[in-house]
């Protein structure tokens, strides 16, 4: 497979500029506006950040002094603010909140521009993307999940450069360091790509005239290799100075999924069918506002999340349709399956399989 951009990316990338600020812009400001709007910080970034403001001040990467407990989740969601604190003296606790919002504001540009690119090089018609980016750009969960403090903006900028990589760029290294920079993002942000991964795999000969399966192997191999060794650092230092790579956050909160692979099985096996009648399936979430229950929202707006998530984590079962569609397909559906299956998905996990899904 040659690692060159097909026709209709190639022509993707040629788009008039113009376009491609008017895209930024959408995704830059809409969440800048709301964090200047609404002022929100979420209660994780305090907890987050202290760690953070203690590895900056010399303290070491732990929420109280002497105590090596890993209590963050995400890697770059608490050394990028450590960076912002050291830089700031360590005293300006505000305006390291507003310079981490300005830099997810601005990965959040990167990630609707990316998201440009693929839809115009895979949509034969413009209107397709532009319904895809605003869907996308008024999803409350990542707008608000981008400018709290979270790392969400993070997290879904890596998803969305890992897709971009497969389609456009289909450069290894590219490829690599988008899902490495993912696990930087999130411990489980692997899997949020694997049933993209697999879905290549799965039918790689007809995505594209000079791939075949063999070939997407083994650039999803070599970039994966790559990814891991780029991550290794952080697991080796984790476990050297935890005692343990996974974070207690995981631990304390009993956020992960079933005890048992019994369990395990037994919650996948049961997907479709709660995914259709029951509400484990969560398919009411992806595209409703954050805590929808406690809102008061009408019933309809919970009928139609469920129906526009039923139609893309099902796309993939239709014979004779596009085969992206059917890749994309298959990534929204293991990505709603991990959402359903863990015990409790918060809101700033959501816009990963809500990206999905769109």
């Amino acid at each position: 497979m040659q690692s060159q951009p097909t026709p209709a990316a190639r022509q993707a990338l040629a788009e008039p500029p113009y376009r491609n600020y008017l895209v930024f812009l959408l995704f830059f400001g809409v969440p800048l506006l709301f964090a200047l709007y609404t002022q929100h910080a979420w209660e994780d970034w305090y907890i987050t950040f202290r760690a953070s403001k203690n590895l900056a001040l010399g303290n070491g990467l732990v929420f109280q002094p002497g105590e090596r407990l890993h209590t963050f989740t995400s890697p770059l969601g608490t050394l990028i603010p450590a960076l912002l604190a050291w830089l700031t003296g360590g005293q300006a606790d505000e305006a390291v909140l507003w310079l981490f919002r300005g830099l997810n504001c601005v990965l959040s540009g990167l990630t609707g521009l990316l998201t440009w690119q693929i839809g115009r090089a895979l949509h034969r018609f413009s209107f397709t993307t532009w319904f895809m980016l605003l869907l996308l750009a008024v999803d409350a969960k990542l707008i608000d999940n981008s400018i709290n403090g979270m790392e969400t903006a993070i997290v879904v900028f890596f998803l969305t450069l890992t897709v971009h990589s497969l389609v456009i760029t289909r450069q290894g290294r590219y490829l690599a360091l988008a899902m490495a920079g993912l696990m930087w993002s999130r411990p489980d942000g692997f899997m949020y790509v694997s049933g993209l991964l697999m879905g290549i795999l799965i039918w790689g000969n007809r995505l594209a005239p000079d791939a075949s399966r063999s070939s997407w192997f083994g650039l999803i191999l070599r970039a994966g290799l790559l990814a891991l060794l780029l991550y290794a650092p952080w697991l080796a230092w984790a476990s050297w100075y935890y005692g343990t790579p996974i974070p207690n956050t995981v631990v304390a909160k009993g956020i992960g999924v079933s005890a048992s692979l019994g369990e395990l099985l037994g919650s996948m096996a049961a997907f479709p069918l709660e995914a259709l009648f029951g509400a484990k399936g969560r398919l009411h979430l992806l595209f409703t506002p954050t805590y929808p229950e406690f809102g008061g929202w009408p019933l309809r707006l919970y009928t139609v999340s469920k129906g526009l998530t039923l139609l893309a984590i099902g796309y993939w079962l239709i014979p004779k349709v596009s085969t992206w569609g059917k890749v994309f397909s298959l990534m929204a559906f293991i990505s709603v399956l991990y959402l359903s299956t863990i015990k409790y998905p918060y809101p700033w996990y959501i816009p990963l399989g809500t990206f999905a899904c769109i």
